[in-house]
């Protein structure tokens, strides 16, 4: 990985040129805090006492902070333990592709991405489709043999935990063009909307343990019914900017209160209930939106 530099001032001048990861397998560039994730491979060491030690390969996400007068550092490096990811130094499908929102350079087959904000606050999100070993019990008339499970992870490194969500039985043919979208909303959650499936309003900020996490439906308003993969561009308070990358459609992205409160009233889940109720409370402070 090579990264060209220009002094501000000097706009003109010659162009130099920095090599920083000589192998990696995914990397993103964070423009509003001028940092570089990427994954690589480490050597580590693993033995049991009285057995020889092995060096093996484990992936590791690593963080390079670029300052303005002083040289860039490493602020982080963490062994990462996700769904078909292997542990060891190989290529997943051999070969890389480009995203120019957010700027990443990966493996074809990682959909990886760090949300990130200036509190603290740092998710690694991770999209990946697979088949479980024992099959779902086929429906009548159905073919469950060409349908997957759509899951995603997020890991919330300020906190220490992992949130998993698995929609089972999603047609290969849909699964396979849909693509999760990742987004802060507000300083408390993040919202994961997965066209035709779900809006996930996750609860994660920093002021208590992650709980209360509300689901509702993907229809959102003003949502064209064609989207499959939004990709944010700018935020607003809570309302995000997105681009729909296959019709470069502008698309306007958030959990608004009427939709709230329209899931609150048709839902029958207690605990869906009770999180949106925390979110008014807790959160948004809302006690007249409570008292209607």
């Amino acid at each position: 990985m090579q990264v060209n530099f220009i002094l501000l001032g000097e706009l003109d001048g010659p162009v130099t040129s920095e090599s920083l990861v000589r192998a990696f397998t995914w990397a993103q560039w964070a423009p509003t805090h001028q940092a570089l994730y990427y994954i690589h491979y480490r050597r580590t060491q693993a033995s049991v006492e009285g057995e020889p030690k092995e060096e093996e390969l484990s992936p590791t996400l690593s963080c390079l902070q670029f300052h303005d007068d002083t040289p860039h550092e490493t602020v982080l490096n963490i062994p990462l333990n996700l769904p078909q990811l292997p542990r060891s130094g190989g290529i997943l499908c051999g070969v890389y592709e480009d995203d120019p929102v957010p700027l990443r350079v990966h493996d074809c087959s990682l959909d990886l991405q760090v949300v990130s904000d200036s509190k603290g606050v740092v998710c690694i999100c991770h999209h990946y489709l697979y088949q479980p070993v024992k099959p779902p019990v086929q429906a009548e008339g159905g073919d469950m043999s060409n349908t997957v499970h759509f899951a995603y992870s997020v890991t919330l490194l300020h906190h220490g935990c992992v949130i998993h969500c698995v929609v089972p039985g999603i047609p290969w043919s849909d699964a396979r063009t849909m693509k999760p979208t990742f987004v802060l909303h507000g300083d408390q959650h993040m919202l994961v909307y997965a066209p035709g499936l779900f809006t996930h309003l996750l609860d994660i900020g920093l002021s208590h343990e992650p709980c209360c996490h509300i689901l509702t439906s993907p229809h959102l308003p003003g949502m064209p019914s064609h989207i499959t993969h939004l990709v944010p561009l700018f935020q607003t308070g809570n309302n995000v900017t997105t681009v729909d990358l296959p019709s470069l459609d502008l698309v306007s992205l958030a959990a608004t209160t009427a939709h709230l409160v329209d899931t609150f009233r048709s839902d029958n889940s207690l605990g869906n209930r009770l999180a949106i109720l925390h979110y008014f409370l807790v959160h948004q402070g809302d006690f007249e939106t409570v008292g209607e």
